[in-house]
């Protein structure tokens, strides 16, 4: 990126936050990439919550989830065909790895209907690959479980509910990424979960965009609550949005360096 103030880098996020100028006006213009000006405008939750605030209303976080590939509607093919992971991989013309991935993200999750959706498609897969039958108890289960993600996935998804989604995925990763590095190298922990160090940084870098801004958004709301309770007669203390994760995630990530 090249070199410029805060006040110079402040002037290209209000032009973007009003529309003057897209965000690959600003790259090409800086000579960056989009993660390393993420990064930093990502600074400004604390620095310049205001200027930031106007920011995400108009480039807020989005989702890059292919609807083919959701870890769940995968799931609940698997359980109702019986089908093995290449099988699902070929049906929708994918990377066996992608649908892999997207199955054992369940693995970690701290959803306990996730966890044991990834244990009833492990044994529908070990089963077909063994050429094994089903044991009777654990077919009722995966039955049962047919009807549940049936219902689940029947329901419309939102904007906001993706968003979550795609949060919830992302915190499953950094679980299992963080337990592994307790035993073992980060490159070693990227590779046992499938990926590759370079990209176990880019998807945390994900998951603390949409963190910064949920506080910063949690924060703007928190704002309104306390002037609606300053013109009562009866003022209620005001509720501050927990800083703790992202004021570690400021310090944890540099321009262009991995969270260590």
């Amino acid at each position: 990126m090249i070199q410029i103030s805060d006040n110079e880098f402040i002037k290209y996020v209000i032009d973007m936050a009003e529309g003057k100028k897209t965000q690959q006006q600003v790259i090409k213009e800086l000579a960056t990439e989009a993660r390393t000006l993420n990064i930093r405008i990502q600074k400004l939750s604390t620095t310049n919550p205001e200027i930031y605030e106007a920011y995400i209303k108009r480039h807020s976080y989005k989702p890059k989830v292919r609807k083919d590939v959701n870890a769940m509607e995968l799931a609940f093919e698997i359980l109702k065909c019986e089908k093995t992971i290449e099988q699902i991989a070929s049906g929708h013309n994918c990377a066996i790895r992608t649908v892999s991935r997207r199955i054992s993200s369940l693995k970690a999750s701290e959803s306990e209907l996730e966890r044991e959706v990834y244990r009833l498609c492990k044994v529908v897969t070990d089963s077909n690959k063994k050429g094994k039958n089903i044991p009777a108890i654990e077919q009722n289960e995966i039955e049962k479980m047919k009807i549940t993600l049936r219902d689940l996935l029947s329901q419309t998804t939102t904007r906001g509910d993706s968003i979550e989604l795609k949060r919830q995925e992302l915190l499953a990763i950094e679980k299992e990424y963080n337990r592994l590095c307790k035993t073992m190298s980060k490159t070693q922990a990227a590779k046992k979960m499938g990926y590759t160090r370079n990209r176990i940084y880019k998807l945390l870098n994900e998951l603390y965009r949409i963190e910064i801004e949920r506080q910063a958004k949690q924060s703007s709301v928190d704002k309104r609550a306390a002037f609606y309770d300053s013109i009562k007669v009866d003022e209620k203390p005001v509720v501050q949005a927990d800083s703790s994760r992202t004021d570690s995630t400021q310090k944890d990530i540099e321009m262009g360096k991995e969270k260590e």
